[in-house]
Protein backbone atom coordinates (compact mmCIF):
# COMPACT_ATOMS: atom_id res chain seq x y z
CA UNK A 1 0.00 0.00 0.00
CA UNK A 2 1.52 3.48 -0.65
CA UNK A 3 1.03 6.69 1.35
CA UNK A 4 0.45 9.77 0.07
CA UNK A 5 2.30 12.02 2.01
CA UNK A 6 0.41 15.16 0.87
CA UNK A 7 -3.39 13.57 1.46
CA UNK A 8 -1.55 12.91 5.16
CA UNK A 9 -0.35 16.18 5.75
CA UNK A 10 -3.86 17.69 4.49
CA UNK A 11 -6.16 15.35 6.39
CA UNK A 12 -3.40 15.93 9.39
CA UNK A 13 -3.51 12.39 9.78
CA UNK A 14 -0.70 11.19 12.45
CA UNK A 15 1.80 8.57 11.62
CA UNK A 16 3.08 5.98 14.36
CA UNK A 17 6.71 4.73 14.09
CA UNK A 18 7.29 1.59 15.44
CA UNK A 19 11.13 0.39 15.88
CA UNK A 20 12.07 -3.57 14.25
CA UNK A 21 12.41 -5.60 16.91
CA UNK A 22 9.79 -3.83 19.05
CA UNK A 23 6.54 -5.72 20.24
CA UNK A 24 4.40 -3.13 17.73
CA UNK A 25 6.39 -3.93 14.62
CA UNK A 26 5.23 -7.06 13.37
CA UNK A 27 1.63 -5.57 14.40
CA UNK A 28 2.08 -2.50 12.37
CA UNK A 29 3.53 -5.05 9.33
CA UNK A 30 0.29 -6.77 9.26
CA UNK A 31 -1.90 -3.83 9.43
CA UNK A 32 -0.38 -2.97 6.32
CA UNK A 33 -1.22 -6.26 4.45
CA UNK A 34 1.83 -7.98 5.61
CA UNK A 35 0.42 -10.85 7.31
CA UNK A 36 2.40 -13.56 4.89
CA UNK A 37 5.82 -14.62 6.53
CA UNK A 38 8.66 -14.27 4.70
CA UNK A 39 10.82 -17.03 4.74
CA UNK A 40 14.54 -16.14 6.35
CA UNK A 41 15.89 -16.85 2.39
CA UNK A 42 13.13 -14.58 1.00
CA UNK A 43 14.07 -11.74 3.67
CA UNK A 44 17.91 -12.01 2.30
CA UNK A 45 16.68 -12.03 -1.59
CA UNK A 46 14.92 -8.98 -0.93
CA UNK A 47 18.12 -7.06 0.92
CA UNK A 48 19.93 -7.94 -2.13
CA UNK A 49 17.51 -6.45 -4.16
CA UNK A 50 17.73 -3.10 -2.28
CA UNK A 51 21.68 -3.56 -2.46
CA UNK A 52 20.99 -3.53 -6.43
CA UNK A 53 18.58 -0.88 -6.92
CA UNK A 54 20.55 1.25 -4.28
CA UNK A 55 24.00 0.28 -5.20
CA UNK A 56 24.51 3.42 -7.62
CA UNK A 57 23.17 6.09 -5.88
CA UNK A 58 24.79 5.20 -2.33
CA UNK A 59 28.23 4.95 -3.92
CA UNK A 60 27.18 8.39 -5.49
CA UNK A 61 26.44 9.75 -1.89
CA UNK A 62 29.10 8.64 -0.65
CA UNK A 63 32.02 10.13 -2.84
CA UNK A 64 31.01 13.30 -0.72
CA UNK A 65 30.64 11.53 2.76
CA UNK A 66 33.22 12.89 5.37
CA UNK A 67 32.70 10.98 8.16
CA UNK A 68 34.06 7.73 5.28
CA UNK A 69 31.10 5.61 7.23
CA UNK A 70 28.31 6.20 5.15
CA UNK A 71 28.34 3.05 2.90
CA UNK A 72 28.78 0.68 5.96
CA UNK A 73 26.31 2.41 8.37
CA UNK A 74 23.72 2.45 5.47
CA UNK A 75 24.42 -1.52 5.04
CA UNK A 76 23.87 -1.76 8.93
CA UNK A 77 20.99 -0.24 9.10
CA UNK A 78 18.54 -1.63 6.79
CA UNK A 79 20.03 -4.93 7.67
CA UNK A 80 18.37 -4.29 11.00
CA UNK A 81 15.27 -2.62 9.81
CA UNK A 82 15.26 -4.92 6.97
CA UNK A 83 16.18 -8.72 7.60
CA UNK A 84 16.53 -8.34 11.41
CA UNK A 85 13.43 -6.54 12.33
CA UNK A 86 11.28 -9.48 10.10
CA UNK A 87 13.29 -12.46 11.43
CA UNK A 88 11.42 -12.22 15.17
CA UNK A 89 10.98 -10.54 18.08
CA UNK A 90 13.78 -11.20 20.38
CA UNK A 91 15.97 -11.74 17.62
CA UNK A 92 19.21 -9.83 16.92
CA UNK A 93 21.61 -10.69 14.01
CA UNK A 94 25.32 -10.93 14.11
CA UNK A 95 26.52 -7.68 11.92
CA UNK A 96 26.39 -7.25 8.74
CA UNK A 97 29.40 -7.04 6.85
CA UNK A 98 31.71 -4.83 9.02
CA UNK A 99 28.94 -3.35 10.96
CA UNK A 100 27.98 0.39 11.21
CA UNK A 101 30.87 3.14 12.56
CA UNK A 102 28.22 5.35 13.87
CA UNK A 103 27.82 4.39 17.57
CA UNK A 104 31.29 4.71 18.50
CA UNK A 105 32.17 0.89 20.36
CA UNK A 106 28.44 -0.83 19.03
CA UNK A 107 29.01 -1.91 15.18
CA UNK A 108 25.09 -1.49 15.71
CA UNK A 109 22.45 1.20 14.62
CA UNK A 110 19.07 1.12 16.19
CA UNK A 111 19.88 -0.69 19.15
CA UNK A 112 23.82 -0.14 19.93
CA UNK A 113 23.82 -1.80 23.67
CA UNK A 114 22.39 -5.28 22.36
CA UNK A 115 24.56 -8.09 21.89
CA UNK A 116 23.59 -10.76 18.91
CA UNK A 117 21.65 -13.90 19.68
CA UNK A 118 21.84 -15.53 16.35
CA UNK A 119 23.65 -16.25 13.43
CA UNK A 120 22.67 -17.10 10.39
CA UNK A 121 24.21 -20.21 8.26
CA UNK A 122 24.40 -20.90 5.17
CA UNK A 123 23.19 -24.68 3.91
CA UNK A 124 23.06 -26.21 0.55
CA UNK A 125 19.61 -25.55 -1.28
CA UNK A 126 20.11 -29.34 -2.72
CA UNK A 127 22.00 -31.77 -2.06
CA UNK A 128 24.72 -31.84 1.15
CA UNK A 129 27.71 -29.98 -0.02
CA UNK A 130 28.06 -26.48 -0.54
CA UNK A 131 30.77 -24.83 -3.34
CA UNK A 132 33.33 -22.49 -2.72
CA UNK A 133 33.96 -20.31 -5.69
CA UNK A 134 36.33 -18.31 -4.12
CA UNK A 135 38.92 -21.13 -2.97
CA UNK A 136 37.62 -23.56 -5.96
CA UNK A 137 36.32 -26.52 -3.87
CA UNK A 138 33.56 -28.07 -1.87
CA UNK A 139 32.71 -27.33 1.65
CA UNK A 140 31.33 -30.30 3.88
CA UNK A 141 28.10 -29.36 5.63
CA UNK A 142 29.86 -30.82 9.04
CA UNK A 143 30.72 -27.10 9.91
CA UNK A 144 29.08 -24.22 10.12
CA UNK A 145 29.21 -21.68 7.18
CA UNK A 146 28.40 -18.56 8.59
CA UNK A 147 27.15 -15.42 6.37
CA UNK A 148 29.12 -12.53 6.73
CA UNK A 149 27.68 -10.27 3.47
CA UNK A 150 26.09 -9.81 -0.12
CA UNK A 151 29.68 -9.66 -2.14
CA UNK A 152 30.00 -10.19 -6.24
CA UNK A 153 32.78 -12.21 -8.07
CA UNK A 154 35.36 -9.78 -10.25
CA UNK A 155 36.81 -11.31 -13.36
CA UNK A 156 39.78 -11.80 -11.38
CA UNK A 157 38.39 -14.37 -9.22
CA UNK A 158 38.36 -12.04 -6.45
CA UNK A 159 35.21 -10.83 -4.47
CA UNK A 160 33.86 -7.53 -3.96
CA UNK A 161 30.96 -5.52 -2.13
CA UNK A 162 28.97 -4.61 -6.18
CA UNK A 163 26.23 -5.44 -8.00
CA UNK A 164 24.92 -7.77 -8.76
CA UNK A 165 25.24 -9.06 -5.06
CA UNK A 166 24.69 -12.63 -6.17
CA UNK A 167 26.91 -14.33 -4.11
CA UNK A 168 27.55 -14.85 -0.45
CA UNK A 169 30.61 -13.97 1.73
CA UNK A 170 31.35 -16.51 4.35
CA UNK A 171 33.07 -17.72 7.08
CA UNK A 172 33.88 -21.23 7.24
CA UNK A 173 36.44 -22.41 9.22
CA UNK A 174 38.09 -19.05 10.19
CA UNK A 175 38.12 -18.49 6.50
CA UNK A 176 36.57 -17.03 3.89
CA UNK A 177 34.23 -18.46 1.37
CA UNK A 178 32.38 -17.38 -1.10
CA UNK A 179 29.09 -19.28 -2.21
CA UNK A 180 26.63 -18.95 -5.00
CA UNK A 181 23.33 -17.39 -3.67
CA UNK A 182 21.35 -19.22 -5.83
CA UNK A 183 22.68 -22.51 -4.05
CA UNK A 184 22.01 -21.64 -0.65
CA UNK A 185 19.31 -22.00 1.97
CA UNK A 186 19.55 -19.93 5.24
CA UNK A 187 18.99 -21.41 8.99
CA UNK A 188 19.00 -19.45 12.51
CA UNK A 189 21.25 -20.44 14.86
CA UNK A 190 21.55 -19.07 18.07
CA UNK A 191 24.79 -18.10 19.72
CA UNK A 192 25.74 -19.89 22.63
CA UNK A 193 26.92 -17.72 24.93
CA UNK A 194 30.65 -16.71 24.81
Amino acid sequence: MLVNIYELLENKTKLKVTLPGSKGFKRALMQQGFDKMISLRGLLEKYSSLLVHSWENLSLLSESDQTGSLTIDWLQANWEILVEGLVGQGIFLEIYGEGADCNGASSRVLYPDRLPTHQIICMPLQGSQIYDVLNDQQLDGSTDIIFDRFVSLGDDGWYYELPPFDKILANYNGEDAVLDFSEIDFQLKKIVER
